[in-house]
């Protein structure tokens, strides 16, 4: 089998204990961009099953998804965390 490889682009702190990583994977000739919260184990910092792995091809239209969702919550206000972003389709 095939080994992925990753090339780490951002660390973010979560908690304590828990970060996200943001990576650009390869696998089998494909590019993927992953988003998946790794934790603090005995043996070391492990990937958790949350995340999220997507095709670049969908990494520019998430990435405005993001984008949009983050400007309505900043115009709902500091209180946005009680007003789930509706969905859209594309």
């Amino acid at each position: 089998m095939e080994k992925s490889r990753n090339h780490l682009l951002a660390t973010l702190r979560k908690s304590e204990g828990e970060e996200v990583r943001i990576e650009l994977c390869d696998f089998k000739g494909a590019h993927f961009l992953g988003v998946r919260v790794w934790a603090r184990t005995e043996a070391g910092m492990k990937p958790t099953e949350k995340g999220l792995t997507v095709s670049m091809r969908l990494a520019e239209p998430l990435m405005y998804a993001i984008q949009q969702a983050i400007t309505e919550a900043a115009q709902v206000g500091p209180q946005a965390e009680l007003f789930p972003v509706a969905r859209r389709q594309s």
